[in-house]
Protein backbone atom coordinates (compact mmCIF):
# COMPACT_ATOMS: atom_id res chain seq x y z
CA UNK A 1 0.00 0.00 0.00
CA UNK A 2 0.77 3.43 -0.23
CA UNK A 3 0.31 6.53 2.70
CA UNK A 4 0.00 9.73 0.42
CA UNK A 5 0.59 12.96 2.57
CA UNK A 6 3.38 14.27 4.55
CA UNK A 7 5.29 11.31 6.24
CA UNK A 8 6.48 8.01 5.93
CA UNK A 9 5.28 5.84 2.44
CA UNK A 10 6.06 2.36 0.90
CA UNK A 11 5.31 -0.17 -1.51
CA UNK A 12 6.08 -2.87 -3.73
CA UNK A 13 7.34 -3.29 -7.16
CA UNK A 14 4.88 -5.54 -8.30
CA UNK A 15 1.93 -3.13 -9.92
CA UNK A 16 -1.71 -3.15 -8.52
CA UNK A 17 -3.20 -2.36 -11.70
CA UNK A 18 0.44 -1.85 -13.11
CA UNK A 19 1.08 0.49 -9.84
CA UNK A 20 0.57 1.40 -6.46
CA UNK A 21 2.47 4.49 -6.15
CA UNK A 22 5.10 6.81 -7.40
CA UNK A 23 7.93 5.05 -8.17
CA UNK A 24 10.53 4.88 -11.20
CA UNK A 25 12.13 1.42 -12.63
CA UNK A 26 15.28 1.19 -14.86
CA UNK A 27 15.47 4.62 -15.53
CA UNK A 28 11.97 5.83 -17.13
CA UNK A 29 10.56 9.28 -15.71
CA UNK A 30 7.22 8.00 -15.32
CA UNK A 31 5.05 7.66 -11.92
CA UNK A 32 1.93 5.80 -11.27
CA UNK A 33 -0.79 6.56 -9.70
CA UNK A 34 -3.02 3.78 -7.39
CA UNK A 35 -6.68 5.62 -7.81
CA UNK A 36 -6.42 4.89 -11.86
CA UNK A 37 -3.52 3.01 -12.74
CA UNK A 38 -2.52 5.45 -15.70
CA UNK A 39 0.65 6.80 -15.71
CA UNK A 40 1.85 10.42 -16.12
CA UNK A 41 4.63 12.91 -15.84
CA UNK A 42 5.66 14.23 -12.93
CA UNK A 43 6.99 18.04 -13.63
CA UNK A 44 10.21 18.02 -12.07
CA UNK A 45 12.08 21.11 -9.92
CA UNK A 46 14.99 22.35 -11.28
CA UNK A 47 17.41 21.54 -8.84
CA UNK A 48 16.13 18.32 -7.35
CA UNK A 49 15.46 16.10 -10.59
CA UNK A 50 14.60 12.13 -10.01
CA UNK A 51 17.34 10.14 -9.30
CA UNK A 52 18.51 7.17 -11.12
CA UNK A 53 17.50 3.46 -11.30
CA UNK A 54 18.29 2.89 -7.41
CA UNK A 55 16.16 5.44 -5.71
CA UNK A 56 13.19 7.43 -6.87
CA UNK A 57 13.04 10.86 -6.45
CA UNK A 58 9.87 13.18 -7.43
CA UNK A 59 10.42 16.66 -5.37
CA UNK A 60 12.48 15.47 -2.54
CA UNK A 61 10.44 12.36 -2.03
CA UNK A 62 13.12 9.88 -1.63
CA UNK A 63 12.66 5.88 -2.20
CA UNK A 64 15.19 3.49 -1.21
CA UNK A 65 14.53 -0.18 -2.44
CA UNK A 66 15.22 -2.93 0.37
CA UNK A 67 14.22 -6.61 0.11
CA UNK A 68 11.71 -7.95 2.23
CA UNK A 69 11.00 -12.14 1.51
CA UNK A 70 10.71 -12.66 -1.96
CA UNK A 71 9.16 -9.03 -2.53
CA UNK A 72 11.55 -5.82 -3.71
CA UNK A 73 10.06 -2.76 -1.30
CA UNK A 74 10.72 1.06 -2.15
CA UNK A 75 10.17 2.92 1.24
CA UNK A 76 11.44 6.75 2.63
CA UNK A 77 10.38 9.61 4.41
CA UNK A 78 9.76 12.93 2.62
CA UNK A 79 8.64 16.00 3.89
CA UNK A 80 8.59 18.84 1.08
CA UNK A 81 6.09 17.71 -1.56
CA UNK A 82 3.58 14.99 -0.92
CA UNK A 83 1.16 13.22 -3.38
CA UNK A 84 -2.39 13.21 -2.41
CA UNK A 85 -5.28 10.99 -3.84
CA UNK A 86 -5.40 11.64 -7.17
CA UNK A 87 -9.14 11.07 -7.71
CA UNK A 88 -9.98 12.78 -4.58
CA UNK A 89 -8.29 16.30 -5.20
CA UNK A 90 -7.36 15.91 -9.07
CA UNK A 91 -3.98 14.78 -8.76
CA UNK A 92 -2.88 17.64 -6.93
CA UNK A 93 0.75 17.64 -5.38
CA UNK A 94 1.05 19.61 -2.26
CA UNK A 95 3.55 21.26 -0.58
CA UNK A 96 3.86 20.50 2.95
CA UNK A 97 6.29 23.73 4.08
CA UNK A 98 5.46 26.65 1.76
CA UNK A 99 8.95 27.37 2.37
CA UNK A 100 10.18 24.69 0.60
CA UNK A 101 8.29 25.91 -2.64
CA UNK A 102 10.35 25.97 -5.80
CA UNK A 103 9.80 26.75 -9.41
CA UNK A 104 8.79 24.13 -11.60
CA UNK A 105 10.75 23.36 -14.43
CA UNK A 106 7.20 22.93 -16.89
CA UNK A 107 6.17 26.62 -17.78
CA UNK A 108 2.42 26.23 -16.48
CA UNK A 109 0.86 23.77 -13.90
CA UNK A 110 -2.44 23.47 -13.01
CA UNK A 111 -4.89 24.10 -9.97
CA UNK A 112 -8.32 22.88 -9.15
CA UNK A 113 -8.64 22.98 -13.12
CA UNK A 114 -7.62 26.20 -13.86
CA UNK A 115 -3.79 26.83 -15.41
CA UNK A 116 -1.37 28.80 -13.10
CA UNK A 117 2.28 29.74 -14.15
CA UNK A 118 3.77 29.69 -10.34
CA UNK A 119 3.62 28.51 -7.08
CA UNK A 120 2.13 31.96 -5.56
CA UNK A 121 -1.09 31.96 -7.63
CA UNK A 122 -1.77 27.77 -7.13
CA UNK A 123 -1.58 28.88 -3.64
CA UNK A 124 -4.14 31.90 -3.84
CA UNK A 125 -6.21 29.63 -6.31
CA UNK A 126 -6.42 26.94 -3.95
CA UNK A 127 -7.33 29.34 -0.87
CA UNK A 128 -9.80 30.47 -2.73
CA UNK A 129 -10.86 27.06 -3.19
CA UNK A 130 -11.05 26.14 0.18
CA UNK A 131 -8.70 23.09 -0.37
CA UNK A 132 -8.87 21.65 3.07
CA UNK A 133 -6.32 18.66 4.41
CA UNK A 134 -6.97 14.99 3.93
CA UNK A 135 -6.03 11.97 5.72
CA UNK A 136 -3.16 9.93 4.77
CA UNK A 137 -3.27 6.65 6.54
CA UNK A 138 -2.58 6.98 10.13
CA UNK A 139 -1.37 10.46 9.79
CA UNK A 140 -3.48 14.18 9.24
CA UNK A 141 -1.75 15.73 6.56
CA UNK A 142 -0.13 19.65 7.65
CA UNK A 143 -2.53 22.29 6.06
CA UNK A 144 -0.58 23.47 2.99
CA UNK A 145 -1.23 25.05 -0.74
CA UNK A 146 -1.36 22.60 -3.14
CA UNK A 147 -0.75 22.41 -7.14
CA UNK A 148 -1.64 20.16 -9.47
CA UNK A 149 0.63 18.16 -11.21
CA UNK A 150 -0.74 17.85 -14.64
CA UNK A 151 -2.36 14.42 -14.94
CA UNK A 152 -2.96 13.09 -18.19
CA UNK A 153 -6.25 11.33 -17.39
CA UNK A 154 -9.17 10.41 -19.28
CA UNK A 155 -12.44 10.48 -17.30
CA UNK A 156 -11.08 11.96 -14.51
CA UNK A 157 -13.36 12.15 -11.68
CA UNK A 158 -14.53 15.44 -10.01
CA UNK A 159 -14.84 15.36 -6.40
CA UNK A 160 -15.46 18.77 -4.32
CA UNK A 161 -12.94 19.18 -1.73
CA UNK A 162 -15.22 19.21 0.70
CA UNK A 163 -16.27 15.66 0.58
CA UNK A 164 -12.87 13.37 0.87
CA UNK A 165 -15.07 10.46 1.24
CA UNK A 166 -17.24 10.40 -1.73
CA UNK A 167 -13.74 10.60 -3.50
CA UNK A 168 -12.15 7.67 -1.79
CA UNK A 169 -15.27 5.39 -2.88
CA UNK A 170 -14.24 6.55 -6.04
CA UNK A 171 -10.80 5.79 -5.86
CA UNK A 172 -11.95 2.58 -4.88
CA UNK A 173 -14.27 2.21 -7.63
CA UNK A 174 -11.83 2.97 -10.24
CA UNK A 175 -9.28 1.09 -8.33
CA UNK A 176 -11.28 -1.94 -8.47
CA UNK A 177 -12.66 -1.82 -12.01
CA UNK A 178 -8.79 -1.38 -13.31
CA UNK A 179 -7.79 -4.21 -11.03
CA UNK A 180 -10.55 -6.53 -12.91
CA UNK A 181 -9.60 -5.23 -16.36
CA UNK A 182 -5.77 -5.73 -15.91
CA UNK A 183 -5.89 -9.19 -14.23
CA UNK A 184 -8.06 -10.26 -17.28
CA UNK A 185 -5.02 -9.25 -19.53
CA UNK A 186 -2.65 -9.89 -17.53
CA UNK A 187 -3.72 -14.01 -17.31
CA UNK A 188 -3.02 -14.59 -21.04
CA UNK A 189 0.67 -15.31 -22.64
CA UNK A 190 1.10 -13.89 -25.89
CA UNK A 191 0.84 -16.09 -28.53
CA UNK A 192 3.13 -17.01 -31.41
CA UNK A 193 0.40 -15.37 -34.40
CA UNK A 194 0.43 -12.19 -32.50
CA UNK A 195 2.69 -9.95 -34.19
CA UNK A 196 3.61 -5.80 -33.35
CA UNK A 197 4.53 -3.29 -36.19
CA UNK A 198 6.95 -2.30 -32.98
CA UNK A 199 10.20 -3.92 -31.35
CA UNK A 200 10.10 -6.92 -30.80
CA UNK A 201 7.77 -7.84 -32.96
CA UNK A 202 6.36 -11.03 -31.48
CA UNK A 203 6.48 -11.82 -27.88
CA UNK A 204 6.59 -15.11 -27.63
CA UNK A 205 8.66 -16.85 -25.21
CA UNK A 206 9.98 -13.43 -24.32
CA UNK A 207 12.15 -14.23 -20.60
CA UNK A 208 13.93 -11.20 -20.83
CA UNK A 209 13.19 -7.83 -22.50
CA UNK A 210 15.69 -4.36 -21.95
CA UNK A 211 15.42 -1.90 -25.04
CA UNK A 212 16.98 0.56 -22.79
CA UNK A 213 16.68 2.48 -19.76
CA UNK A 214 13.63 4.67 -20.79
CA UNK A 215 11.26 2.04 -21.93
CA UNK A 216 8.84 -0.15 -20.05
CA UNK A 217 11.20 -3.11 -20.06
CA UNK A 218 7.95 -5.82 -19.57
CA UNK A 219 7.54 -9.25 -20.02
CA UNK A 220 4.69 -11.88 -18.84
CA UNK A 221 6.03 -14.46 -16.46
CA UNK A 222 3.88 -17.61 -17.29
CA UNK A 223 4.52 -19.25 -13.98
CA UNK A 224 3.48 -16.30 -12.50
CA UNK A 225 1.03 -15.54 -14.33
CA UNK A 226 2.36 -11.97 -14.14
CA UNK A 227 3.45 -9.05 -15.83
CA UNK A 228 6.99 -8.31 -14.37
CA UNK A 229 9.56 -5.31 -15.23
CA UNK A 230 13.19 -6.45 -16.19
CA UNK A 231 15.69 -4.15 -14.28
CA UNK A 232 19.66 -3.70 -13.23
CA UNK A 233 21.79 -1.89 -11.70
CA UNK A 234 24.58 0.26 -13.49
CA UNK A 235 28.33 -1.37 -11.47
CA UNK A 236 31.83 -0.05 -12.49
CA UNK A 237 32.69 2.81 -15.56
CA UNK A 238 29.11 2.19 -16.75
CA UNK A 239 26.61 4.86 -17.38
CA UNK A 240 23.43 5.32 -19.83
CA UNK A 241 24.22 7.29 -23.42
CA UNK A 242 21.98 10.18 -24.62
CA UNK A 243 19.81 7.42 -26.44
CA UNK A 244 18.93 5.68 -22.53
CA UNK A 245 21.18 2.70 -24.08
CA UNK A 246 23.78 1.18 -22.19
CA UNK A 247 27.52 2.94 -22.22
CA UNK A 248 29.95 0.37 -20.23
CA UNK A 249 33.21 1.53 -20.70
CA UNK A 250 34.38 -1.42 -19.06
CA UNK A 251 31.86 -1.35 -16.39
CA UNK A 252 28.78 -3.45 -16.43
CA UNK A 253 25.34 -3.65 -15.60
CA UNK A 254 23.76 -6.19 -13.91
CA UNK A 255 20.54 -8.05 -14.02
CA UNK A 256 18.02 -8.16 -11.46
CA UNK A 257 15.39 -10.76 -10.76
CA UNK A 258 16.06 -12.44 -13.79
CA UNK A 259 18.42 -15.26 -13.26
CA UNK A 260 16.21 -17.85 -12.06
CA UNK A 261 13.20 -17.53 -14.82
CA UNK A 262 15.91 -17.24 -17.49
CA UNK A 263 17.28 -20.86 -16.18
CA UNK A 264 13.96 -22.46 -15.71
CA UNK A 265 12.32 -21.36 -19.12
CA UNK A 266 15.41 -22.55 -21.30
CA UNK A 267 15.12 -25.47 -19.67
CA UNK A 268 12.33 -25.96 -20.27
CA UNK A 269 12.34 -25.42 -23.77
CA UNK A 270 15.78 -26.84 -24.37
CA UNK A 271 16.16 -23.77 -26.51
CA UNK A 272 17.76 -20.42 -26.78
CA UNK A 273 17.99 -17.50 -28.59
CA UNK A 274 19.99 -14.04 -27.73
CA UNK A 275 19.34 -10.85 -29.66
CA UNK A 276 21.06 -7.82 -28.70
CA UNK A 277 22.30 -4.25 -30.36
CA UNK A 278 25.82 -3.31 -29.70
CA UNK A 279 28.16 -1.14 -30.79
CA UNK A 280 32.22 -1.83 -30.23
CA UNK A 281 34.31 1.15 -29.32
CA UNK A 282 37.69 -0.91 -29.91
CA UNK A 283 38.78 -4.08 -32.72
CA UNK A 284 41.38 -5.04 -30.56
CA UNK A 285 39.39 -6.18 -27.63
CA UNK A 286 40.28 -9.58 -26.00
CA UNK A 287 39.67 -11.66 -23.06
CA UNK A 288 37.75 -12.18 -25.05
CA UNK A 289 36.00 -9.24 -23.19
CA UNK A 290 32.36 -10.30 -22.31
CA UNK A 291 29.36 -8.39 -23.83
CA UNK A 292 26.07 -10.91 -22.52
CA UNK A 293 26.89 -12.92 -19.73
CA UNK A 294 24.82 -15.76 -17.92
CA UNK A 295 27.81 -16.85 -15.50
CA UNK A 296 29.34 -17.34 -12.32
CA UNK A 297 33.04 -16.47 -12.99
CA UNK A 298 35.14 -17.33 -15.22
CA UNK A 299 34.95 -20.83 -14.87
CA UNK A 300 31.05 -21.81 -14.96
CA UNK A 301 28.75 -20.41 -17.30
CA UNK A 302 25.89 -20.89 -19.18
CA UNK A 303 26.91 -18.80 -22.27
CA UNK A 304 28.65 -15.87 -23.25
CA UNK A 305 28.57 -13.58 -25.83
CA UNK A 306 32.18 -11.72 -26.10
CA UNK A 307 34.36 -10.15 -28.72
CA UNK A 308 38.14 -10.94 -29.22
CA UNK A 309 39.36 -8.28 -31.44
CA UNK A 310 37.29 -7.95 -34.61
CA UNK A 311 35.57 -11.07 -34.31
CA UNK A 312 32.30 -11.93 -31.88
CA UNK A 313 32.58 -15.20 -30.29
CA UNK A 314 30.13 -17.05 -28.41
CA UNK A 315 30.71 -19.99 -25.66
CA UNK A 316 27.50 -22.31 -24.69
CA UNK A 317 27.12 -24.93 -22.12
CA UNK A 318 25.11 -27.69 -22.81
CA UNK A 319 24.62 -31.32 -22.24
CA UNK A 320 27.40 -32.50 -23.97
CA UNK A 321 29.75 -29.64 -23.41
CA UNK A 322 31.63 -28.84 -19.70
CA UNK A 323 30.83 -26.61 -17.22
CA UNK A 324 33.04 -23.87 -18.79
CA UNK A 325 30.61 -23.93 -22.25
CA UNK A 326 32.35 -24.82 -25.47
CA UNK A 327 36.21 -24.23 -25.52
CA UNK A 328 37.30 -22.94 -27.65
CA UNK A 329 34.16 -20.86 -28.22
CA UNK A 330 32.67 -20.40 -31.48
CA UNK A 331 33.73 -17.57 -34.06
CA UNK A 332 30.51 -16.24 -35.39
CA UNK A 333 31.76 -13.24 -37.24
CA UNK A 334 33.96 -10.18 -37.88
CA UNK A 335 32.74 -6.73 -37.12
CA UNK A 336 33.85 -3.00 -36.88
CA UNK A 337 34.68 -0.23 -34.05
CA UNK A 338 32.34 2.11 -34.32
CA UNK A 339 28.73 0.50 -36.30
CA UNK A 340 25.97 -0.60 -34.59
CA UNK A 341 24.96 -3.95 -35.04
CA UNK A 342 21.54 -6.31 -34.69
CA UNK A 343 22.45 -9.86 -34.00
CA UNK A 344 20.21 -12.32 -32.85
CA UNK A 345 21.86 -16.12 -31.90
CA UNK A 346 19.62 -19.10 -31.67
CA UNK A 347 20.51 -22.38 -30.44
CA UNK A 348 18.48 -25.93 -30.27
CA UNK A 349 20.05 -29.29 -29.73
CA UNK A 350 22.14 -29.95 -32.77
CA UNK A 351 22.19 -26.91 -34.26
CA UNK A 352 23.20 -23.56 -34.19
CA UNK A 353 22.37 -20.17 -36.20
CA UNK A 354 23.26 -16.81 -36.01
CA UNK A 355 21.68 -13.55 -37.81
CA UNK A 356 24.28 -10.15 -38.01
CA UNK A 357 21.84 -7.49 -39.50
CA UNK A 358 19.04 -9.38 -40.34
CA UNK A 359 21.71 -12.28 -42.43
CA UNK A 360 22.80 -15.40 -41.47
CA UNK A 361 25.84 -15.18 -40.49
CA UNK A 362 27.08 -18.46 -39.23
CA UNK A 363 25.06 -22.26 -38.41
CA UNK A 364 26.70 -25.27 -37.15
CA UNK A 365 25.17 -28.81 -36.22
CA UNK A 366 27.90 -29.82 -34.29
CA UNK A 367 26.97 -28.36 -30.94
CA UNK A 368 24.36 -30.97 -29.44
CA UNK A 369 22.76 -31.67 -26.19
CA UNK A 370 19.90 -30.15 -24.80
CA UNK A 371 20.31 -27.54 -21.58
CA UNK A 372 19.46 -29.24 -18.68
CA UNK A 373 23.15 -29.26 -17.18
CA UNK A 374 22.45 -25.25 -16.89
CA UNK A 375 22.98 -24.24 -13.47
CA UNK A 376 22.33 -20.94 -11.44
CA UNK A 377 24.13 -18.22 -12.57
CA UNK A 378 24.53 -14.17 -12.94
CA UNK A 379 22.92 -12.43 -16.10
CA UNK A 380 24.89 -9.59 -16.63
CA UNK A 381 26.26 -7.09 -19.55
CA UNK A 382 29.62 -5.60 -19.97
CA UNK A 383 32.28 -8.16 -17.70
CA UNK A 384 32.15 -11.41 -16.20
CA UNK A 385 30.65 -11.56 -12.42
CA UNK A 386 33.00 -10.54 -10.58
CA UNK A 387 34.15 -7.43 -12.89
CA UNK A 388 36.96 -8.98 -14.93
CA UNK A 389 37.47 -9.12 -19.12
CA UNK A 390 35.36 -5.50 -19.46
CA UNK A 391 33.94 -4.84 -22.71
CA UNK A 392 34.00 -1.31 -23.86
CA UNK A 393 31.00 -0.79 -26.20
CA UNK A 394 27.32 0.12 -26.10
CA UNK A 395 24.34 -2.06 -25.76
CA UNK A 396 20.74 -1.36 -26.41
CA UNK A 397 17.19 -3.61 -27.77
CA UNK A 398 18.47 -6.47 -25.44
CA UNK A 399 15.77 -9.63 -25.58
CA UNK A 400 16.22 -13.29 -24.80
CA UNK A 401 13.60 -15.98 -25.68
CA UNK A 402 13.21 -19.68 -24.57
CA UNK A 403 12.86 -21.01 -28.25
CA UNK A 404 14.13 -20.43 -31.66
CA UNK A 405 13.77 -17.27 -33.69
CA UNK A 406 13.49 -17.88 -37.68
CA UNK A 407 14.77 -16.24 -40.49
CA UNK A 408 12.15 -14.33 -41.46
CA UNK A 409 11.30 -13.26 -38.21
CA UNK A 410 14.99 -12.25 -37.65
CA UNK A 411 15.33 -10.09 -40.82
CA UNK A 412 11.99 -8.21 -39.26
CA UNK A 413 13.48 -7.59 -35.81
CA UNK A 414 16.51 -6.58 -37.44
CA UNK A 415 14.48 -3.44 -39.99
CA UNK A 416 12.64 -2.47 -36.93
CA UNK A 417 15.65 -1.84 -35.24
CA UNK A 418 17.38 -0.71 -37.61
CA UNK A 419 14.30 2.50 -38.45
CA UNK A 420 14.70 3.12 -34.89
CA UNK A 421 18.47 3.91 -35.21
CA UNK A 422 18.04 6.08 -38.22
CA UNK A 423 15.53 8.30 -37.02
CA UNK A 424 17.97 9.01 -34.62
CA UNK A 425 19.55 13.06 -34.76
CA UNK A 426 22.99 12.86 -33.54
CA UNK A 427 24.07 15.59 -30.74
CA UNK A 428 25.87 18.40 -31.82
CA UNK A 429 30.06 17.71 -30.51
CA UNK A 430 32.06 20.75 -29.89
CA UNK A 431 35.91 20.36 -29.24
CA UNK A 432 37.29 23.31 -27.39
CA UNK A 433 40.78 24.62 -25.53
CA UNK A 434 39.70 26.06 -22.41
CA UNK A 435 40.95 27.41 -19.32
CA UNK A 436 39.60 26.12 -15.87
CA UNK A 437 38.23 29.35 -14.07
CA UNK A 438 36.10 27.96 -11.20
CA UNK A 439 35.64 24.42 -9.69
CA UNK A 440 32.57 22.55 -7.71
CA UNK A 441 34.12 21.15 -4.56
CA UNK A 442 33.76 17.32 -5.22
CA UNK A 443 31.24 16.45 -2.00
CA UNK A 444 32.24 13.42 0.16
CA UNK A 445 30.50 9.74 -0.94
CA UNK A 446 27.99 10.08 2.21
CA UNK A 447 26.38 13.21 0.29
CA UNK A 448 25.35 11.05 -2.48
CA UNK A 449 22.67 9.34 -0.17
CA UNK A 450 21.14 6.90 -2.92
CA UNK A 451 22.72 7.93 -5.81
CA UNK A 452 25.31 6.01 -7.39
CA UNK A 453 26.61 7.98 -9.75
CA UNK A 454 27.03 12.44 -9.64
CA UNK A 455 27.88 15.06 -11.52
CA UNK A 456 29.75 18.00 -10.84
CA UNK A 457 29.93 21.82 -12.78
CA UNK A 458 33.04 23.37 -13.86
CA UNK A 459 33.69 26.91 -15.25
CA UNK A 460 35.67 27.51 -17.90
CA UNK A 461 37.13 29.72 -19.76
CA UNK A 462 37.06 29.08 -23.84
CA UNK A 463 40.63 29.51 -25.82
CA UNK A 464 39.64 28.46 -28.57
CA UNK A 465 36.98 26.36 -30.60
CA UNK A 466 38.54 23.70 -32.71
CA UNK A 467 35.28 21.73 -33.64
CA UNK A 468 31.77 23.29 -34.13
CA UNK A 469 30.72 26.90 -32.74
CA UNK A 470 30.47 28.41 -29.24
CA UNK A 471 29.95 32.03 -29.06
CA UNK A 472 30.21 31.94 -25.51
CA UNK A 473 33.76 33.03 -23.74
CA UNK A 474 32.94 31.30 -20.81
CA UNK A 475 31.02 28.07 -20.19
CA UNK A 476 29.90 25.34 -17.59
CA UNK A 477 30.80 21.68 -17.91
CA UNK A 478 29.46 18.69 -16.06
CA UNK A 479 31.96 16.05 -15.68
CA UNK A 480 31.81 12.94 -13.86
CA UNK A 481 32.75 12.85 -10.21
CA UNK A 482 31.12 9.26 -9.23
CA UNK A 483 30.66 6.08 -10.40
CA UNK A 484 28.85 3.27 -8.51
CA UNK A 485 29.97 5.27 -5.60
CA UNK A 486 33.27 5.49 -6.75
CA UNK A 487 35.04 8.61 -7.07
CA UNK A 488 36.66 9.36 -10.65
CA UNK A 489 40.12 10.19 -9.47
CA UNK A 490 41.23 12.05 -12.75
CA UNK A 491 39.37 14.63 -12.77
CA UNK A 492 40.79 15.30 -8.83
CA UNK A 493 43.59 16.83 -10.45
CA UNK A 494 42.32 19.13 -11.97
CA UNK A 495 43.75 22.52 -11.03
CA UNK A 496 41.96 26.34 -11.66
CA UNK A 497 44.40 28.08 -14.14
CA UNK A 498 45.37 25.43 -15.45
CA UNK A 499 44.48 24.32 -19.60
CA UNK A 500 42.13 21.28 -21.22
CA UNK A 501 40.89 19.63 -24.08
CA UNK A 502 37.26 19.28 -23.99
CA UNK A 503 34.99 17.61 -26.25
CA UNK A 504 31.47 18.76 -25.18
CA UNK A 505 27.78 17.95 -26.08
CA UNK A 506 25.00 20.39 -25.03
CA UNK A 507 23.66 19.85 -21.36
CA UNK A 508 19.90 19.47 -22.75
CA UNK A 509 20.86 17.04 -25.39
CA UNK A 510 21.57 14.72 -23.11
CA UNK A 511 18.21 14.19 -21.36
CA UNK A 512 19.77 10.54 -19.80
CA UNK A 513 21.47 13.22 -17.20
CA UNK A 514 18.64 14.58 -15.75
CA UNK A 515 18.20 12.02 -13.40
CA UNK A 516 21.59 12.06 -11.97
CA UNK A 517 22.78 13.63 -8.97
CA UNK A 518 24.49 17.40 -9.82
CA UNK A 519 27.10 19.11 -7.47
CA UNK A 520 26.92 22.85 -8.64
CA UNK A 521 28.50 25.59 -6.60
CA UNK A 522 28.95 27.89 -9.49
CA UNK A 523 26.48 30.83 -9.59
CA UNK A 524 25.96 32.23 -12.70
CA UNK A 525 22.97 30.42 -14.27
CA UNK A 526 22.72 31.94 -17.90
CA UNK A 527 26.37 30.27 -19.15
CA UNK A 528 26.15 27.98 -21.69
CA UNK A 529 25.86 24.54 -20.09
CA UNK A 530 27.50 21.73 -21.95
CA UNK A 531 28.33 18.10 -20.76
CA UNK A 532 31.73 16.64 -21.10
CA UNK A 533 31.79 13.28 -23.00
CA UNK A 534 35.40 12.88 -22.75
CA UNK A 535 35.38 12.50 -19.18
CA UNK A 536 38.29 10.63 -17.16
CA UNK A 537 36.18 7.00 -16.19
Amino acid sequence: MAVYGHGWIEHSQKPLCRARAAWRVGGASKCYSVAVGRPWKQARLERDRMSGYRCSRLGNIELTPTVRGSKRVFSGAYAGYALLEPAAYEGQIATAQQDEARRFSAPARWSHGVPVTNIADATARNKRSNLRPTYCGRRRCPRAPAVLGGLDIAQRPTVPPCTPWIGIALVFAAASFMCVAWAASASTAPEEGVWSDRWPPNRAGLVFLWEHSDATNEVFDPVRRETVYCTGVLRGRAIFDRYYGLDLAGGAFVAEGANERLLSACQETNALSLEVVFTSDDAEQTGPARIVIFSSGPRSRNFTLGQDRDELVFALRTESVGPNGTDPPLRLARIEAGRPYHLIVNYRPGEMIVYLDGREAFSTREIAGGLSNWSAQHLSFGSEWGGKWGWRGRLEGIALHNRVIPAEEARRRHALYAEKLNERVPAQRYTVRAQLDGISPTPAAARLREYSRALVVYAYDVLEVLQGEVEADRILVAHWAYLDREPVRALRGRRVGDEYRLRLERFDENPQLESERQFNAIDDFALPFFYDVSSPR
